[in-house]
């Protein structure tokens, strides 16, 4: 964790932080769509998350994968890591989770986060 999160937690009597990852397949939230989305909580001042979320979401009728973000950042092995794409990492967890329904994913995580907020503290 940043000494800048330390800083603003001693500051604000903030005990933890949550960070949100978003995954998309294109630049426009009416033709492509979020097709990962994960938040991790981390203690103050600490590396390790206590808690953790990770959806993979079913691609929407009426979208598509923007061939700009394909070439640039998903089949970019600049961007990949471990010998693989972004895009081949993303095959691969699509492979080991549950794809999900956008509403269904929206739900599971508005229903993680306030458990978590109950658990930690309205802080």
């Amino acid at each position: 964790m940043s000494d800048f999160n330390r800083r603003v937690g001693a500051w604000h009597g903030i005990t933890h932080v949550m960070s949100l990852d978003i995954e998309t397949t294109g630049p426009n939230v009416v033709t492509h769509w979020m097709n990962e989305l994960a938040a991790s909580v981390f203690p103050v001042g600490s590396e390790v998350a206590s808690h953790a979320f990770y959806r993979n979401i079913a691609q929407p009728p009426n979208t598509d994968w923007d061939p700009g973000t394909l070439e640039n950042f998903y089949n970019d092995k600049k961007k990949g890591y471990a010998g693989k794409t972004l895009m081949q990492h993303y095959q691969d967890r699509t492979m080991s989770h549950t794809v999900v329904s956008p509403e269904r994913a929206m739900r599971e995580f508005v229903s993680w986060a306030r458990r978590i907020n109950d658990e930690l503290g309205p802080n």
